[in-house]
């Protein structure tokens, strides 16, 4: 009985946190990338421009999930742009909240409130592709072959559609899944009660012997929907690359006249 308990608490660390984890990382390093980079080609108020929805989407995540948690919101901006006279006002949006740390209800949920922009952007990503690219998101339930092109060919609302979710799955991506300093600090608050919780969890799972099948399901269609998102943000950092590279071209090869 004890080995069952162990098992489904290991089955669950592994779909709920350790795979997701290493999805969210790959997500957050290569979109920060993105933003770096269009800050360097196109100049800082670039990336609000370039990434305002999922910046949006960011800032909202944090927010329900506080609510959630039932903290308290002392004040939030859903997107801003930095002040040019401040060389140090960064942020592009905020939620600033407090909680009672004798509420392990409150406590724990500084975990879901600092990775809630990866749930929050991973679940637009799937709604938008559900309403421009159904055909991709039936993959994600079944075969999963999502990188399949010849799907792009059946979208419903054309080449027009097409590209809106383009457009609008690479703004998301890179304004969206840049979490902060700030964000994985705030997670790591509550981590140790999120852990007991699902040790808590785990243990009537192995003494009534329920099935793990459709968790495990539902966050296969999760992880599918982060590693769509994953190769939008790639195709996105390679888009970026070469704007940069053609604008460095075209600065190398202006003539030059000699007075």
């Amino acid at each position: 009985m004890i080995q069952t308990i162990v098992n489904d608490f290991i089955q669950i660390i592994l779909y709920l946190v350790v795979i997701p984890s290493i999805l969210g990382t790959l997500l957050v390093i290569i979109n920060h990338n993105n933003k770096q980079k269009i800050v360097n080609i196109l100049g800082f108020r670039a990336q609000v421009f370039g990434a305002f929805i999922g910046i949006i989407i960011h800032e909202l995540s944090h927010l329900l999930m506080a609510l959630v948690f039932r903290h308290k919101i002392t004040s939030f901006r859903l997107v801003r742009l930095p002040s040019r006279k401040d060389p140090d006002d960064n942020s592009l949006g905020y939620v600033n909240h407090s909680w009672n740390e004798r509420s392990v209800y409150q406590q724990v949920g500084n975990v879901f409130i600092g990775v809630a922009p990866i749930i929050g952007n991973t679940l637009a990503i799937l709604a938008l592709t559900q309403w421009l690219l159904p055909q991709v998101v039936a993959t994600f339930e079944s075969s999963g072959d999502f990188l399949d092109v010849s799907l792009l060919s059946g979208a419903p609302f054309g080449f027009w559609g097409l590209l809106i979710w383009v457009i609008l799955c690479s703004n998301i991506c890179t304004g969206g899944f840049d979490l902060s300093s700030a964000d994985i600090k705030n997670a790591r608050i509550g981590i140790v009660g999120f852990l007991i919780i699902l040790v808590v969890i785990s243990i009537p799972i192995g003494l009534f012997g329920w099935s793990l099948d459709g968790f495990k399901q539902f966050m296969i269609i999760i992880y599918s929907a982060m590693a769509f998102a994953l190769v939008v943000s790639l195709l996105t950092n390679a888009a970026i690359r070469l704007l940069g590279r053609f604008k460095t071209s075209r600065a190398t090869s202006r003539p030059r006249h000699l007075g």
